[in-house]
């Protein structure tokens, strides 16, 4: 079953001026939206996974550490995918090519 097409404001976004905006320094945007993540409950980990062949992005939510380790380790012995992992505590971008494989 297809998911559901959820359209996005871009076009209209673009149109708008930038003059209409309040100037930003890249640091305190850094602070506001990169640096304050929080999951969702019951959430505990997102992993995104980029695949190189197709440049397609596969997000898996996870409610369950446990899942989510055995997703992460399926993943690192893929060497066409690069994969971010995001907890409360942390965002990890992982690329298993340059990874040092301690027996995954």
């Amino acid at each position: 079953m297809k998911k559901p097409y959820f359209k996005n404001k871009w076009k209209e976004y673009n149109a708008i001026s930038p003059d209409k905006f309040e100037p930003m320094p890249y640091d305190l945007f850094m602070d506001w939206r990169a640096d304050n993540w929080e999951l969702k409950r019951p959430y505990s980990v997102v992993i995104r996974a980029t695949y190189h062949d197709n440049m397609k992005i596969k997000e898996y939510s996870y409610k369950m550490p446990h899942a989510a380790e055995r997703r992460f380790k399926e993943l690192m012995t893929k060497d066409n995918v690069s994969i971010t992992v995001c907890n409360s505590e942390t965002v990890a971008h992982i690329n298993p090519k340059q990874f040092i494989n301690d027996g995954f």
